[in-house]
């Protein structure tokens, strides 16, 4: 309901200052962002010998490409139009393979909130925390702001990273309590209930 006028109100911001929190945003969503601090907190915890900064690198790691396996699916299934096009939010054509039908759901987005749910929960501090989602925050205002995604995308990408940063930090934490030589399988669930 909200996608058209948002995006009226982003297409009217044109200033420097937005321009600067595009390019942030940008960059902070981008997939070499998530494999960079993913490599920088594992690597750092070998060298160190610190087990949090290994086991963060370790969950950023699973949270992304588990988050990032869901978005190629269903990007190539929804085949959403991007705003850009001038086609409308309800312009789909699944299994296009065209950009221009790969708006749902944002990936930038996706990568962005999975990185700061995840480091937001594995910090006390409340500065960092606050850094960390103001981060998410300027990629989900650059995907608009360069009118290349729909609101709903952003919401649906920010809550797709929530579940696998959750999932990565739940699953890796119990493991980290397992005796050595106990069987580890991963087990998909799917319980239905009435609420969905």
């Amino acid at each position: 309901l909200v996608d058209e006028p948002v995006r009226e109100f982003w297409l009217d911001q044109n200033n420097a200052f937005m321009d600067g929190v595009e390019r942030i945003g940008y960059h902070y969503g981008k997939p070499y962002s998530a494999v960079g601090l993913t490599a920088g907190f594992y690597l750092t915890g070998m060298i160190l010998k610190d087990e949090w900064a290994k086991e963060t690198g370790l969950m950023l790691g699973t949270s992304i490409f588990s988050s990032s396996l869901l978005m190629g699916i269903l990007k190539n299934a929804a085949g959403r139009a991007r705003p850009d096009t001038g086609l409308g939010h309800l312009e789909f054509q699944p299994f296009s393979q065209s950009p221009a039908f790969h708006a749902f759901p944002s990936g930038h987005s996706s990568v962005a909130f999975g990185i700061s749910l995840l480091l937001a929960r594995r910090v006390e501090s409340v500065p960092l925390k606050i850094l960390f989602y103001s981060l998410a925050g300027t990629t989900a205002v650059s995907r608009m702001y360069s009118d290349v995604h729909w609101t709903s995308d952003i919401a649906f990408g920010g809550m797709r990273a929530w579940f696998c940063a959750d999932t990565a930090i739940s699953r890796i934490s119990k493991n980290r309590y397992r005796r050595p030589g106990t069987q580890n399988i991963f087990v998909w669930k799917v319980y239905p209930y009435p609420g969905g």
